[in-house]
């Protein structure tokens, strides 16, 4: 592979050794996907007219990869509308090619889950999901996401670093705009992190393999708004089940780039939810206060931006921040509304 090749030859190349890495022919046609932030997504055709999905994990552990597909099979398993990865040659469901492990999936068509059918129909499917995934075997797994922890002195001292490079580089004229915006984000962030519980305070929630990013892109639906496949599931761990719950109420209901939160389509999603399993009005309302302090204490889209400079993550963090003061003013009524 001559490395003077224009860029498109080149991930043309790696998708081709992908598809080979998996007994496939080589692609007629390959299309990037953009929709995700994290990982290399490529939709491909191949001579027969089988279309694939293949992904090009971020991570560059085949073990966090083999481990999503672990969880997959045993959702699948569980009467969960979701594709099975291909089987390499040597049984793998992982190939390994320019150090990522890649993955490959039939390519679903449908639509992305909308309203009006969404939240009834979001509500009732992650309680499949988690109802499907409450005997899912964990032992010699190793997932992407560990436990819900943080430490508040820790992550002002990270903030402190962060605003020390930023203010190197405003004196080498080299910061933007996000720089600039994160140093007025970090004095929000540390006018309420000083109220901030340990994460002990969590510590008896409901525990369970969760998918951990369910949220509408990752859910597409027929014309009728039955979901009629989950996707996606890079996120899935063992966590508490609630941060799923809330995760889906907040990436879908509250506003993840700061628009008004949909109150009532939160409480459907979660009256549909509990109508599928149980979920008590205690633990919902400790799930509130633990994504809250959580996503307070999550740099990682500023130390993204401050290791490799713009990227397509910058933009989600003004809603993380708009969301964390909402919850800490309004979460406790918005709990009680979701209980109505």
């Amino acid at each position: 592979m001559d490395a003077n090749e224009p860029r498109d030859d080149l991930e043309r190349q790696t998708v081709a050794h992908v598809c080979m890495a998996f007994g496939l022919s080589a692609p007629v046609t390959v299309e990037r996907v953009t929709t995700g932030y994290l990982n290399r997504d490529e939709a491909v055709t191949l001579a027969n007219g089988q279309r694939l999905f293949l992904k090009g994990s971020r991570h560059r552990d085949a073990a966090v990869v083999i481990a999503e597909h672990a969880v997959i099979a045993h959702a699948a398993a569980g009467g969960i509308p979701t594709p099975l990865p291909l089987v390499a040659p040597d049984g793998c469901t992982a190939v390994m090619i320019d150090d990522t492990p890649w993955s490959a999936f039939p390519f679903r068509d449908g639509a992305t889950l909308h309203e009006p059918e969404m939240a009834a129909h979001h509500g009732k499917m992650l309680a499949r999901v988690h109802g499907a995934l409450t005997d899912c075997p964990t032992d010699g797994l190793t997932f992407a996401e560990g436990p819900l922890t943080w430490d508040t002195p820790a992550t002002l001292a990270e903030m402190d670093g962060l605003e020390a490079r930023i203010a190197e580089r405003q004196r080498a004229g080299h910061a933007d705009a996000f720089d600039g915006w994160t140093r007025e984000a970090f004095v929000r962030l540390r006018h309420l992190l000083r109220g901030a519980p340990p994460p002990e305070t969590f510590a008896g929630l409901p525990q369970g393999v969760i998918h951990g990013d369910f949220y509408p892109p990752n859910l597409l639906c027929d014309a009728a708004g039955e979901i009629v496949a989950v996707l996606d599931w890079e996120f899935a761990t063992v966590r508490p089940r609630v941060w799923d719950v809330m995760r889906a109420l907040a990436f879908t209901y509250l506003g993840v780039h700061g628009e008004e939160p949909d109150r009532t389509g939160a409480r459907r999603c979660v009256q549909a939810y509990r109508a599928a399993t149980p979920l008590t009005a205690d633990e919902l309302a400790a799930g509130v206060q633990l994504y809250l302090w959580r996503t307070a204490h999550n740099l990682v889209k500023y130390r993204w931006h401050d290791e490799r400079g713009p990227g397509p993550t910058d933009a989600l963090a003004p809603g993380d921040l708009a969301l964390i003061e909402w919850l800490h003013t309004h979460g406790t009524a918005f709990t009680a509304s979701l209980m109505e």
